[in-house]
């Protein structure tokens, strides 16, 4: 077989699996999916007079049904309390804050759904603002 043959059948072939693959991909290519694990949650938390993030650590609790997970903190934030969870994990929730010095907040129905043309969580934030219980 001549080797100019087998050259252009080899770049043919790689044309058409990167073809393919651009394809298979390309509903997910402009940035909507195909990322790292995303936590379906991502809960602020902060006092509800100043809008600031609380200096204590809250306990910050998502139930949807029999599913129920403590929530961590983002330390990639420094200066806000971002708490993470429900990786990879679409439903409807229930979230209860509490912290010390401040009145248990719960937000109910929050909704993590999932992108339709790849599947990819969509991650949903939220502010919950806390107000310091009576003393």
């Amino acid at each position: 077989m001549n080797q100019s043959v087998v050259l252009r059948g080899n770049r043919l072939n790689r044309a058409l699996a990167v073809a393919a693959l651009t394809i298979w991909l390309g509903g997910c290519s402009n940035g909507d999916c195909g990322g790292a694990a995303l936590h379906g949650l991502r809960i602020r938390v902060v006092d509800a007079r100043t809008q600031r993030s609380l200096e204590q650590m809250a306990t910050v609790t998502a139930t949807e049904g029999a599913y129920t997970e403590i929530l961590t903190i983002d330390y990639s934030r420094p200066n806000e309390r971002l708490y993470l969870g429900a990786s990879e994990r679409s439903g409807t929730y229930t979230v209860q804050v509490e912290a010390p010095g401040y009145a248990a907040t719960t937000r109910t129905d929050l909704t993590v759904t999932r992108n339709r043309r790849c599947g990819d969580i969509r991650p949903l934030e939220v502010t919950i603002a806390m107000t310091p219980s009576a003393p």
